[in-house]
Parts: structure tokens; sequence; C-alpha cells
């Protein structure tokens, strides 16, 4: 069936032609009219609170003011551009000519916002007042091209765009109405759009593009949420002065490069996503949903199917999901990523969609890690918020999408509202399980939500009396227990198993004499069986804390080993959720910011992502319960300061003594509840005054014959911690000599890691003193204990293998199994040691061994081999991450004008390659960190005056400045454009030769409070670092104005005379006074007197030149070509001196 969307697109095609032969002169060709501009654009900016919102010391946050000022660093230029935009919406602007209480349009200009008329007190969130401001915009300022730009919150399909916070019905802008704008204003005015984006959330949806289709060639929006930033409008209106013709899918490509870089700039790259969608091309995007949906339409009437489908849109990535303490669900998933999903149920459907939106999305910037699989587009597709699901159907049928998907949506959605059945638990019968004595009852199945939901109504499962049974890790906790050895554990119906979409820990703690449980969260650290339905505890007394602070946390999403929790807080007193990535494979934690979710009742998502900073007190927050009173609500925990942001991990620590209760909260694929029954558990040290004993250890004391490669092992007879005199752990050789090894500890396991192998024949002896270890109770070792034992002997015996000679004794090969958890070491003394860091290996026994082979290998290098040859292989398991090798070399064997580098095998190109790494020459090492293994080693190689590879221009052939800007760009002080062009007849500005400047200088960014400038508002965002840093360096002065302020005029071109100052003036900060050469130019009298002394010393140290006629002109601007040659020759000097 042919898409809707293509339908629409053809009637307005048609009306859009009998306009133009009813219209006998266009606006933009009429004489009497404004200048046709080769681009128009609109920003329709809807305040709301994302202005309107106060920081910390009482001011609008203003993020709409702050792109205000991002676009009057450029502003309109006659015959080019025009820049026009209609403020309202807000109860307060932070720039204070903006009236809050009406409609505004302005016409923005460089560094100057011009007020072309009141528009009244309109409702910014009605179709008629956008189409109003479109039709005024195409009428009074024509241009060749247009671009719209919807700037606010966004809801996704169904929750459309814009709230106007001055009108208390919160309505917003529905994709119907955006609908009913564009149609209205294209029939008044003919205008066709080159582009329409949504600086806002969510918006990058295929029923956004199949709605704006008819009125645009390009769409630009983001499937997820968007950081409060929003777009690098300088850098937009910048490309588009500097390429006037620029097409919409480079101009699109152009704001959605200048996103991410601003993101990374301000440290929300790991939240971006940014499309360009060809909306002629979405139709076959449609049209391939409508044949996965009508054949799964059909499917999911069978039980199995409809399991396996529903299975897949659960695994598929969904986009604006608040969850935690504040959730709710938009249910937007990306078209790509639900494909992939359902491929194995659906395998053609799957291939044409993937195959349609590669097609479609012409650029998508390269997913974010907290979104690693967004495609480009999203769509809606009921899942988590079933509660909600009828509202947004009704809103979704409004916007008059595709009627075959449409229709899916309807069915499927029903099918899992009405699927309340939930996962049921098996009756669990103690005398029926040999292993397990005390097994609680399940509670039927029961749909009870322990840890709470949106409204949390419902009630936690009845409390069992028997308690949880401890598992080793509990050792050192009085625990009421008598089977240390048991697990908790439930087990599903049989009929049910196939059911399970994730199932949850959830654990909670007892406080106000055992009345009231605080709920600490919910974590998917469990053992599920999917053969036998068996669940069980991985329970071991710790949880999670932030900055030391036990905290509330929930798992959000689980991609590739990359965990998104949230975590409930109050920031500075303002309820939020914290968005936390945990990465496995690096055992990192990446905190991301504040986020206050999605307003219930608007259903827009926040835009802001809230960076921590020093000084923000969190107080976490938990969900509570009161057993006495059936109460429930928020409870706070202590409050902390954050100090350094960067510092603050999810680190597990042990739980404090008291009583808990430990459950299980089992989702299934209609996301239905079950909750296991809660068992008791009590962790008190009051009865436990026994000290830790040592219960083993590997090689056993007395031990000979141990191989070189042994890690060494201590068991502890109950769990252990660092005690006060771990660093008093010494493993020595028989000469007394300390033995440099790592020390780990994980449970009752001492991890004692030799770096490098033990030596053959020579005994050894490991000593823990008195209070090295304490358990969980606090109880230390009470007495000081010693092992010994001795290494293998060397192997002797003949030759033989493949590569001739004589085998490598075993001294010179190390084999050691990776450890789980944590860092693993291993080494050959002077040879060299392999480090594998925790989750970079995966697989069960896996082994790392390095092995020093035949010098022969390295004969066909032509370069002095400085060390051993070491092949490194990994057994039993898959690299997944990075390890770090360092090898030592001899650096007696260094030539004149050599240095030592590292180099790895290439076996297929059968050559060595070179790889970057450290060289510590004192030690003799060169250490790299790799992530595939061969055979390492060292050679002597030329040394070489790093530099770096010029870049070229595709617009610099022939120029004189070619090799000059190229070399800039390749040292990172300039750059180019999107386009690959350098445009080096542009003029220069003065905030951007500061910003080169301060790049070229390597100064780092200073404080924007310190800017003291009239205009400093009017200073690019981007700029301001760059400027406050070099004003404070004296490198940059204002202009002094009659009223005795100061400006910096951040957008002038800067004169020749005016770059020859500031260049001197840097110069002589660093090399002291310079002698002027005496000025001979033709026209030196037009030089102002106060700048003589600055050119004739430019000129003395070559870093200006004047023109072939011997002319300096003094006023003139200077282009991107010369300030780029200046830059360069005041480096030069700089160094010379």
């Amino acid at each position: 069936m042919k898409s809707k969307c293509l339908k629409i697109s053809l009637v307005v095609l048609l009306a859009l032609g009998m306009f133009f032969i009813m219209s006998p002169v266009s606006l933009a060709q009429n004489g009497d009219d404004p200048q046709l501009a080769k681009y128009t654009f609109m920003v329709y900016l809807n305040g709301t609170d994302l202005e309107s919102r106060e920081e910390d010391d009482g001011t609008p946050a203003g993020a709409g003011s702050n792109d205000l000022d991002e676009m009057m660093a450029v502003g309109s230029r006659p015959g080019v551009l025009n820049v026009v935009v209609q403020t309202g919406g807000t109860r307060k602007w932070r720039n204070p000519n903006i009236n809050p209480e009406i409609n505004q349009r302005w016409f923005i200009k460089n560094n100057e916002m011009e007020k072309v008329e009141d528009a009244g007190p309109v409702n910014m969130a009605q179709p008629e007042t956008l189409k109003d401001f479109i039709v005024w915009a195409v009428t009074n300022y024509p241009a060749e091209k247009y671009v719209l730009d919807l700037w606010n919150h966004g809801g996704g399909a169904h929750g459309g765009y814009g709230v106007d916070e001055l009108f208390e019905d919160k309505s917003t802008l529905s994709l119907a109405d955006i609908r009913t704008a564009l149609e209205e204003a294209t029939k008044q005015t003919g205008v066709s759009f080159e582009l329409i984006g949504f600086d806002a959330c969510l918006m990058a949806t295929i029923e956004t593009a199949c709605t704006v289709s008819p009125y645009t060639r390009y769409f630009v929006g983001s499937e997820e949420t968007e950081p409060g930033h929003g777009w690098n409008y300088t850098f937009i209106l910048q490309n588009i002065v500097d390429d006037p013709s620029i097409s919409g899918d480079k101009l699109g490509e152009v704001i959605a490069r200048g996103f991410r870089e601003q993101a990374v700039e301000q440290g929300t790259a790991d939240e971006t996503t940014l499309s360009v969608v060809d909306v002629s091309k979405i139709g076959p995007v449609i049209e391939a949903l409508e044949d996965l949906v009508n054949k799964a339409g059909t499917d999911i009437d069978g039980p199995a199917a409809y399991v396996a489908f529903a299975k897949g849109r659960n695994k598929a990535e969904d986009y604006g999901n608040s969850g935690g303490a504040h959730g709710d669900s938009t249910d937007m998933v990306d078209i790509g990523h639900l494909a992939e999903q359902l491929k194995d149920q659906y395998p053609e459907e799957s291939s044409n969609i993937t195959d349609a939106l590669k097609n479609a999305v012409v650029f998508n910037l390269e997913p974010p890690a907290k979104k690693p699989n967004a495609s480009g587009l999203t769509v809606y597709l009921p899942c988590k918020d079933k509660q909600g699901f009828e509202e947004k159907l009704s809103r979704y049928k409004e916007i008059n999408f595709s009627p075959v998907y449409t229709e899916f949506v309807e069915k499927y959605g029903q099918k899992i509202v009405a699927d309340t059945a939930g996962v049921e638990l098996e009756d669990r019968n103690p005398a029926d399980e040999g292993d397990q004595e005390n097994n609680p009852a399940d509670n039927g199945g029961e749909d009870q939500n322990p840890a709470g939901d949106g409204d949390r109504e419902n009630d936690i499962g009845e409390n069992s009396d028997m308690l949880l049974p401890a598992a080793d890790a509990r050792d050192g906790r009085a625990l009421k227990s008598s089977n240390k050895e048991e697990r908790f554990e439930i087990k599903i119906k049989e009929s049910d198993i196939g059911q399970v979409n994730m199932i949850y820990s959830v654990l909670g703690q007892y406080y106000d004499n055992n009345t009231k449980i605080r709920f600490l969260g919910m974590d998917n650290d469990v053992d599920f069986d999917e053969k036998t339905g068996i669940v069980r505890d991985n329970f071991n007394g710790t949880w999670v804390q932030l900055g030391g602070h036990f905290v509330s946390m929930f798992l959000m999403e689980e991609n590739d080993g990359k965990y998104n929790y949230s975590v409930p807080i109050k920031l500075n007193g303002e309820d939020m959720d914290l968005q936390i990535i945990y990465d496995t494979k690096t055992d990192t934690t990446k905190i991301l910011g504040a986020w206050r979710g999605i307003d219930p009742a608007t259903g827009m998502s926040d835009k802001n992502i809230i960076k921590l900073k020093a000084g923000d007190v969190i107080t976490p927050m938990f969900y509570y319960y009161d057993t006495a009173t059936d109460k429930d609500g928020d409870v706070p925990g202590e409050p902390f300061t954050v100090q350094d942001p960067s510092k603050l991990e999810l680190e597990a620590e042990y739980l404090p003594p008291g009583e808990y209760l430990y459950g299980f909260y089992i989702e299934d694929i209609a996301q239905n509840e079950t909750c296991s029954e809660f068992v008791d558990i009590s962790l008190s040290t009051g009865d436990d005054t026994t000290p830790p004993t040592v219960a083993s250890t590997t090689p056993a004391n007395g031990a000979t014959g141990v191989p070189v490669g042994q890690t060494i092992t201590v068991n502890f007879s109950e769990t252990v911690q660092q005690g006060s005199n771990f660093s008093g752990i010494t493993l020595k050789d028989g000469g007394n000599t300390v033995v440099n090894a790592v020390y780990s500890l994980s449970g009752s396991i001492l991890t004692i890691d030799p770096v490098a192998n033990l030596n053959n024949s020579v005994s050894y002896t490991v000593y823990l003193p008195a209070g090295a270890v304490k358990d969980r109770a606090g109880n230390p070792l009470t007495t000081g204990y010693s092992f010994s034992f001795t290494a293998a002997a060397a192997a002797t015996g003949g030759g033989g293998g493949s590569g001739g000679g004589t085998p490598a004794p075993p001294a010179d090969q190390v084999d050691k199994p990776v450890q789980v958890g944590t860092t693993t070491v291993a080494g050959i003394s002077g040879k060299v040691r392999v480090e594998v860091p925790a989750g970079a290996v995966s697989g069960t026994n896996a082994a790392i061994k390095a092995e020093v082979v035949s010098d022969e290998k390295a004969s066909g290098a032509g370069m002095t081999l400085l060390g051993k040859v070491v092949d490194v292989v990994l057994k039993n398991g898959t690299l997944t991450g990075r390890i770090t090798i360092t090898l030592y070399f001899d650096k007696s064997k260094l030539g004149e004008g050599q240095e030592p580098a590292a180099f790895y095998y290439d076996a297929k190109a059968g050559e060595w390659v070179r790889l970057a790494g450290a060289v510590d020459a004192g030690r003799g090492t060169v250490t790299v960190t790799v992530d595939h293994l061969t055979m390492f080693a060292v050679f002597a190689a030329a040394k070489e005056v790093p530099e770096p590879e010029a870049v070229t221009f595709k617009d610099m052939q022939g120029h004189w400045a070619t090799d000059t800007a190229g070399k800039l760009a390749a040292l990172g002080i300039v750059s180019g454009y999107p386009d690959g062009t350098f445009k080096p007849e542009n003029e220069i500005t003065r905030a951007e030769v500061t910003a080169i400047l301060a790049r070229a200088l390597k100064l780092a960014p200073g404080k924007e409070e310190d800017l003291k400038f009239k205009d400093n508002t009017m200073i690019p965002v981007w700029a301001r670092g760059a400027v406050a840093a070099a004003a404070g360096k004296g490198l940059v002065r204002g202009c002094p104005q009659p009223d005795g302020t100061v400006t910096f005029e951040a957008g002038r071109p800067v004169s020749r005379v005016e770059m020859a100052a500031l260049l001197v003036r840097t110069l002589e900060r660093k090399t002291g006074t310079v002698s002027p050469a005496e000025l001979g130019f033709a026209d030196a009298g037009t030089i102002p007197g106060w700048a003589k002394a600055s050119v004739g010393a430019a000129v003395a140290k070559g870093i200006v030149a004047g023109y072939p006629d011997n002319t300096f002109r003094a006023e003139k601007p200077v282009t991107r070509a010369e300030a780029a040659a200046m830059i360069l020759r005041l480096l030069d000097a700089v160094g010379n001196e």
C-alpha cells in the first residue's frame, strides 16, 4: 500500500502549482519588496522554562538568550542571510530587551537585535501563531531558500512540540497543529522550505518527518533528549554566510556537526543524537514499516509470535525514557534497532526497513554512549507505558500518520494492555528440594511493585518470617541462618519462562524501629536459568555508594556491557534523577548529569542535562513504605556536597549492620510486574567477635617445584577487607629481597601477583602482619602469618620445535589465569610486563601467556633489536578491551639519532608496525596499550621531529597561503569549514582572532565571570573562554566608550593595524621589548600614531609585510589567509627568541 504521506505530498504540490499559476508576481520578485536574500532563517523561539527557570543565583537560566547571543555573533547579511526570530512563551527573559508579556518579532543583526514588531499576547502553542510568524517572515524577508527552526521542548510523535508557560492549559503544538500551520502558510505565501528542524528533544520521528514532508526538502531532529545548549547558531549562520548556496542536506550536516562539537566542549556528547532526513525518501521507509506490521498484525494473534514480537520490541532501544523515581516513557523506539531485533522473525521485512532507512537518513551523528543504536529516526510503538496508552493512542490518531501502521499500534497496544496475567511462580515445597532448607513460598504471581512505579499504588509483598540464607560472601555478618551455603531462590512456572523480559533484585532497609522500609533500588544482578526457571540471588551484603553515600539505584537499560542507571536525588533542593553510565568492560563510571525527566502535565521531556559542579548539594532520595500505617512516599538520605565531579563514581560497599529485606521483581513482555515473597536479612556485628584466620594458601607452606608463573593466594576463614597493616604484606626471596607484586582482595581471597616470573629454584616467603586484614565486623587478623615455598628448577633438554634452535627456558615465559573483577599482571623479569584490566577479557578459564621467542623473528625488521621479541597470546578467552604491555630495552644499543620504539608484528602483511608508546628512558621501558595480541619488540628507530601532516583545503590550490593554513590546521590552531574549504579571503573577526591566538599560545580557557566588557553577552559562547584568557594576560583590550565603559566588539572585523598591535603585544610579553624597524610604506602616514611602534616591531620581526605596491593599508580588514600567515610568523618569532 502506498503511504498516506506520499498522497499528501502530491495534493500539496498540486495546490502550490495552482498558487503560482494564479500569482503573476511572487513576493520575492516584486521590485517594491525587500532585497531577495539567499537564505531566510526563521527561529520560532518558545522560551518556556528553558529560559525562565532560575539558576542558583536567582537569574533566569537563559537558554534562549544564549542562543540569541550566538545568532548575533554573526547576524543577518544584506543579500545573503536574513535571521528573524519570534520570542514568547516564557515568564522571564534573561535578555532585558525582550518583553515576556507578549510575543515579539526580531531582525537579528551582527551584535544587535532589532525589534521589528510586537505580536501581542498570543499562545505560541497554537497553529495560528506559528502560521502568522511564517507568513510575516516570508512576506517581509524574501529569500531563495528558507529554514524553519522550531525551538523548545519536544515530546515525540504523540507529545508534539512546545508549551507556552504563560497559558494555563499547557497545550502543545501537536504534529497535526504543525501540519495545519505549514499548510495555511503555504497557501498564503507559496513558501517551500529548504529545511525544517527542531531544536528540541525527541522529534526525529518518522511521524514528524512525514508531517513536514510536503513543505520541505530536508528535516533535522534529535531522537533522544537534547542538552540545554541546543544547536550552535554561530557555527550554523557563519556557514551560510560563507557559502550562501549551501544545500539543505549540507546545512543539516553543519547543524549536526556544530551541535556535537559544542556538546563535546560542554561535556554533553554522551547524550547527543541528531540526524538529517531527505523527506522525499521517507515514503519507502513507511511502506517497509507497513509491510512488517501487516504481517505481524496477523501473526500476533498466535501466542508464540506475540511473545517473539514483544521480546523484540522490549529489546529495541527506547528514547525519552525517564524511569527512576520520576518515571514516564514516550515509547518512541529506534526504527533501525527495532528492525534488528525482529530480523529473525521477519528477515525480509526487517531488511527492507534497514535499507530504506539508510537511504532516507542522509546524515546521522555517531551514536553516543547513552544510545549506541541510534539510526536516525524513531517511531511510536507501545511498550512500557500501558497506563498512558489510551491517551497516547488518542493523540496519535490525530496526527494522521499511516492508517496501516496506526491500526497495528492500536491492536498491539490493546493486546499488551489486556495482557495482565504476569509471570506466575511455582510453590516450592521444601520437602521436595534436597538442596534447600528454607525456601519461601511465592506470592502466587500477584502483581505488586515494591520499588514503586510512577504512581506507586502497589503495596509490597507479604514478608516471610524465614530469613535469607547466607552465601560465602556474607561471612563476617551474624546472619540469622544456619546454612551458609544456601541461596534464596524462586522458580518460575515452566509455561511462563518464555514470558520473562527482565528480572531484578530488590533490596530494602528497615529503619525507625523496624516499622518502615526504605528501598535501595533494583538491579539485574541475579542468576536466572532459562531452562529450569530457577532464579537465585547474588546478594553479597553490598550496595552501591556514590561519593561515599548509599543511593537508590534503578537500572534503565543495558547495551553491550554498558548499564544506564537512574538515581533519584535532590540537587540543591530540586527533585531530579541522576543519569549514570557504568561500563563493565572498562570498570568506569560516567555521570551524565541530573535530569528532571518528563513533565507529566505536558508530556514534554526536559531539555536540560545539568552537569554536576563543585559545591552542588546532593541528597539521595529513597522510596519508603510504612508497615504500621500502610503509607508510602519519599524519604531523604544524608546530603553531601560535591567536591570534584570528575571523581564521583559508583562503588560497591558493604551495608551497615541492620535489618534488610530482599526479593525478586519480574517484568514480563507486557510490562506486568510480579514480586516474589520478600525475605528478611539481619546484618549485624554485635555477636561477631571472631577474628579472621588463614584457612589455606596456594602454594601450600613448604611446597616445592612451584611453577615460576604461579599466582599466590591466601584463603581466609571469612570475607575480609584491607586492615591497618595491609601495606605490610610482603613477598620476599631467599635473599630477603622484596619481590615486586600486586596485592588484591576479593571476598575471602587475597591474591598476590608477582610482576615478573619467579626465579627458578629460589625459595620465597609470604608474610602477613597482624592487622593486615579485617573482617566485615572490623575484627583484625590478630597474629602475623607466614608461609614459604620453592620455585621449580629450570627445564633442561634438547632443541627442536618449528622455529629451530634451543627452546626458551621456563624463566622466559609466563602463563597466568585472568582474574575476574581485578587486574591481572603477568611478567617476565627485565623483558615484559602485561596488565589485563578487569573486564578486558571475556570467557571462562581465560589465561594470558607471554613468551620470549627467538631473535630471528626480528631479522626482517631492518632495525636494531633493543630487547627481546615477546609473543603474547590469550588462551580460552576473547579480548574485548585494551591491555597494557611494557617492554624492556637495552639503552646501550641505541645509536646516534635513534630512539627506542615499540613495534608489533603484522603477520598478514609480514612486517613490523610501529606503535605509539610512552618511553621511560630511566627504566629502559616502552609502554603501549593495544587491542590485539601478536609479537611485540622494541627497535632502534630513527629519531623524527614529529610534524603534523599539513591539512589541504579544496579552495586553497595555488593560493599563496596554502602551506601556512595547512600547517596551522594540522596543529589544531585554525580550522576549515564542513565542506572542506578554508575561505582564505573572508574577513576575520576579533572573536575569531582571539580564539586562534589562544589556541596558538595554548592558553587555558578563562572564566566567563572575569570578562569585564559591557557587551559580554555579544561574545559568542565558544569564544568567551579564549577572550577571558587573552584579556587576563593583557593580550587583548577593549574599546573605550564615551560613557566610560569598555566594549569588546566580538563580531567586528580586525584591521591590519590592530592585528599588528595584538601580535607585537603578545611577542613582547614573551621576549621583551622589540626595537621597531623604520616604516618605509608609501602610505606610512595613514598608520595611526599609537600603532606606529607596533607596526614597526612587527615588520622588524617579519610578522607583517606590505603589499606589492609598497602600501600597508592600515585600516583594511585582515583576511583569514593573512591572519594565518601572521600567527605562524609570530610562533616562529617566539620560538627563535
